[in-house]
């Protein structure tokens, strides 16, 4: 796989594989945050209106001002025992959603750390600091959180030529805040040591979105058995998401698995058969688009018929028959505006 597709893949699985922080709308990482934050602390943020005066009663979505006594410092020498800080999307889902009372480690940005994100959000804030990420710490979570700070830390301190034999020996940790950046940076490098360890993960779970993000790992890390596992999973009746096998077949780019999804071309469930007539048009089968355009001439279901014509406007390059095209043209005035306007896409292309 070239570096471009391989970054694709890993930004796309570690995405959907990132520990989720139900304080805030941050998606990414501790190591990211940690790297976009020069201040991390432990304490307790109390909203505060814009005279300062501790705001009582509030609701966490409806403030964006906090100040917080430091219980515990992890980065950012030069902070103040007492900070006050914003939250810069405080009326959106990607607000910190903070507690009354309650105590969070908090990833705090700099006026020079939000210069180097260019969020357009950050424009107007002057010199403030702005929250990014907000964990909540009551209970046993500090053990976890602290625990993943210390891992972030050491990774970022030791010598590239060390980073392969740290990532491996603490890849069995699997600390909820710093296994994806283990994760990552595995898949990053391609370290290959791994595979045993994905395989086994692979064996102990019966959760199905599970094995196909452990088989993802393997695909990226090059291992040769995932082609003969997938063939199993899609002839499997227990394992449902055949169109979740389907697009790890495309992946592979083998032209030799075609015969297995062009079994699935005709299945009753017909997102199902959107998606294996699609990834056959990935794979370079001549009789894929012919059967996308059935698709969009008998089906009536919406979603079926739209992911039809994505396939075709992002994924065929070839010429259409004047039939098809007209086809085309027609559906730019189709009821449903998405598949409009991806046909009003295609059409555009003609005209350049």
């Amino acid at each position: 796989m070239n570096r471009p597709a391989l970054m694709e893949s890993v930004a796309a699985l570690l995405f959907a594989a990132t520990t989720v922080c139900f304080a805030c709308g941050y998606r990414g990482d501790m190591a990211g945050a940690w790297r976009s934050s020069s201040i991390v602390v432990l304490g307790v943020p109390q909203a505060i209106d814009e005279n300062g005066d501790v705001i009582e009663g509030y609701r966490s979505r409806h403030e964006g001002r906090y100040r917080l006594v430091v219980e515990k410092m992890y980065n950012g020498e030069k902070a103040e025992p007492e900070i006050e800080f914003t939250d810069v999307f405080h009326r959106s889902s990607a607000a910190l959603h903070l507690r009354r009372d309650s105590r969070y480690v908090i990833f705090i940005q700099t006026p020079e750390d939000r210069r180097k994100s260019h969020h357009p959000r950050h424009a107007d804030i002057g010199d403030a600091l702005t929250g990014m990420w907000a964990i909540h710490a009551d209970g046993d979570a500090l053990d976890d959180i602290e625990a993943g700070l210390t891992l972030v830390r050491r990774y970022e301190r030791i010598p590239k030529e060390e980073r392969k034999a740290f990532l491996l020996e603490h890849l069995p940790e699997e600390n909820k805040y710093a296994h994806s950046l283990i994760v990552r940076e595995i898949l990053r490098e391609q370290i290959s040591e791994a595979i045993p360890y994905f395989r086994m993960k692979l064996s102990d779970t019966g959760n199905e979105l599970q094995r196909l993000r452990y088989l993802n790992y393997l695909r990226i890390l090059g291992d040769s058995n995932i082609r003969d596992v997938l063939i199993a999973w899609l002839a499997d009746p227990a394992f449902t998401s055949k169109g979740d096998i389907i697009e790890e077949m495309v992946r592979l780019k083998d032209p030799s698995l075609i015969p297995e999804i062009e079994r699935f071309v005709h299945a009753e469930d017909e997102l199902i058969a959107v998606r294996a007539r699609s990834a056959l048009l990935r794979l370079g089968e001549p009789r894929a688009k012919a059967l996308l355009f059935e698709v969009l001439n008998k089906s009536e279901d919406r979603i079926a018929r739209y992911n039809a014509i994505h396939a075709l406007n992002w994924s065929y390059t070839g010429d259409f028959s004047d039939g098809e095209k007209s086809v085309i043209l027609e559906l730019r005035g189709d009821a449903d505006e998405s598949i409009a306007r991806v046909a009003g896409f295609i059409a555009n292309k003609w005209e350049k």
